[in-house]
């Protein structure tokens, strides 16, 4: 569970009856760390619209293409459409709301259709969604040892928030050229 304390509050309680055990984190990079180190202990994120900027949702991204067995669902949205689309559009599952988790499909069934009239003709934006890229390409063991997993999954810390945090947000830089000007 991403967010501040009474972000989180709120989501634990909407979930007391899910017999889930809850990690939690303040901010996203400090969950994509804690995902990254131990990614089968995690089925999913809910992550706190109110305490996340919209920059910080490309972790939506980075759960779905690289542990697509996390689910990530969204709660406290009020007043945070956008991000919420947004978040939608980089793979989102569902939303919390305050009886537990909804799946998108779900909610999409459960509106009620309204009757149209001949003269009058209703359209809803479509949500279109981002294509999930491919999962990464397999480890290799350079070594020989056969043991490349098992140091991938051993509990060590793969990057540091500040590392994770410059990756998500710092454009690669190109060298000096021969030609640039000093």
């Amino acid at each position: 569970m991403v967010g501040s304390a009474s972000c989180r509050a709120h989501a634990k309680s909407a979930l007391s009856h899910v017999p889930f055990e809850i990690a939690t984190a303040d901010d996203p990079y400090t969950a994509a760390v804690e995902v990254c180190r131990r990614p089968l202990a995690y089925r999913a994120m809910v992550l706190c619209m109110h305490s996340t900027y919209r920059e910080e949702l490309s972790i939506v991204t980075m759960l779905k293409q690289r542990f697509t067995h996390i689910d990530v669902y969204l709660s406290q949205t009020d007043g945070r459409a956008a991000a919420t689309v947004d978040a939608m559009r980089r793979g989102a599952d569902g939303l919390l709301a305050d009886d537990g988790l909804h799946r998108f499909s779900e909610l999409e069934h459960a509106q009620p259709q309204q009757p149209q009239s001949a003269s009058v003709v209703t359209t809803a934006p479509a949500v279109a969604t981002a294509p999930i890229a491919p999962p990464s390409a397999p480890v290799v063991d350079t070594r020989g040892d056969g043991n490349a997993l098992d140091d991938m999954i051993s509990g060590e810390a793969v990057l540091t928030a500040e590392e994770l945090h410059a990756l998500l947000h710092d454009q690669p830089t190109m060298p000096p050229s021969e030609h640039s000007e000093a």
